[in-house]
């Protein structure tokens, strides 16, 4: 069953898991969209001029359906940034008016734990700017190989949790990018096999990924409406992988 859910991902950023519609825009009508709405909040102040990011290998790209388009991660992103690492009490905030910091534990594959983190001590001042947020999309910075580019979408979360230097955060760019979508590339496909290529380190138990690097990863682009089939699809799927599990694991303990 883990196998199957691996290659529901992969035909789902493939463009194989739904149906095309004819009459969804292409990708580069979407793609317009988003760089005019960066320019104008570049023009206003409220978002960086982008940098320049290593032009998309094609040969490591497998072939998207007509209308889709690959696209670096950088055009999408309105704003990238990573937190604060003060040294904290080791037990969790105790409730949503005591600050705590989020431990990279909080970033699991699709999965936001809010309660994995560590109370700010009270001698020191919040940073609300690190404040996370509904709509954040969080991915592992530095750690362990295996818990390095970890990433997921904050969907809700209580108050007053700060994200760690080891975590950086993200938000997209208005016009048309579904964070549930964007989230399910970073995690399936070319985009996370970029990821895993793209870590660096001495070592295995400490290795990490930058912004630049990050910015840089391929993301398949399609159409709002179709990404939003995609994520409803998986989800659906995933239920059900989820339902035979556990319907399997219940027989087993039934004939122990």
């Amino acid at each position: 069953l883990d196998a199957l859910k691996q290659t529901i991902l992969q035909l789902a950023v493939m463009g194989k898991l739904v149906p095309q519609d004819p009459n969804d825009e292409p990708a580069s009508e979407l793609l317009k969209r988003i760089a005019q709405e960066r320019a104008r909040l570049e023009a206003k102040g409220a978002c960086k001029k982008s940098k320049p990011v290593r032009p998309l290998d094609g040969d490591t790209l497998y072939p998207l359906p007509t209308k889709w388009q690959w696209s670096p991660l950088d055009p999408l992103v309105r704003v990238m940034d990573s937190g604060w690492s003060p040294a904290c009490v080791e037990t969790p905030s105790p409730s949503d008016d005591v600050w705590g910091v989020l431990k990279t534990t909080a970033v699991q594959t699709f999965q936001y734990l809010e309660y994995e983190n560590k109370q700010l001590p009270s001698h020191l001042a919040p940073r609300p700017e690190c404040e996370v947020a509904a709509g954040d999309i969080l991915i592992t910075r530095a750690g362990p190989k295996n818990r390095v580019a970890i990433s997921c979408l904050v969907e809700a979360t209580r108050p007053q949790l700060m994200i760690s230097d080891k975590i950086i955060r993200f938000h997209l760019v208005d016009g048309g990018m579904y964070e549930k979508f964007v989230a399910l590339c970073l995690n399936a496909g070319a985009t996370a096999e970029y990821l895993e290529a793209a870590k660096s380190g001495m070592a295995a138990s400490q290795m990490n990924i930058t912004q630049v690097k990050l910015r840089a990863a391929p993301v398949p682009i399609c159409s709002t409406t179709e990404q939003h089939r995609i994520v409803a699809k998986v989800d659906e799927l995933m239920s059900l992988c989820d339902r035979l599990k556990a319907g399997l694991e219940e027989i087993g303990r039934a004939h122990v």
